[in-house]
């Protein structure tokens, strides 16, 4: 598995970082737009990511918008539903991000910070990336 970690906070990408290299050779972004073209580089080579965790809130771009272009970067790209990438929204905000047309329309799954790796890895095996 591929995974594509976006995250501004340190701690939170370490973490991220920390508990998900157990399952898959992962790349760390810092904003949208490093996301941005991580995806498309990924794409371009042949070598899509399985997963992207998303931090709702970056410097850059709201990671609404970026859920929105890698969307649209695989529309582009022809990529068919069940081989899109499983993004994962991982907020510190209280509400549920579910209430949100893009987000309900775009990303797979939802996490609270701070994150808890029970609740990450149960997430990934809900997403169908975890073989056991």
């Amino acid at each position: 598995m591929r995974a594509l970690i976006v995250e501004d906070d340190d701690t939170t990408r370490l973490l991220l970082n920390a508990i998900l290299s157990r399952y898959a050779t992962c790349d760390t972004v810092q904003n949208g737009g490093q996301a941005l073209e991580a995806v498309q580089k990924a794409l371009q080579g042949g070598q899509p990511y399985d997963l992207i965790t998303l931090d709702l809130v970056l410097p850059d771009l709201e990671g609404l918008e970026v859920l929105r272009r890698v969307r649209e970067l695989e529309r582009e790209r022809n990529v068919v539903s069940r081989d899109a990438v499983r993004i994962l929204i991982v907020t510190g905000a209280r509400e549920d991000p579910a209430a949100d047309y893009e987000f309900r329309n775009g990303s797979e799954a939802w996490l609270l910070k701070p994150l808890r790796e029970r609740s990450l890895v149960e997430k990934l095996g809900e997403l169908g990336l975890l073989t056991t």
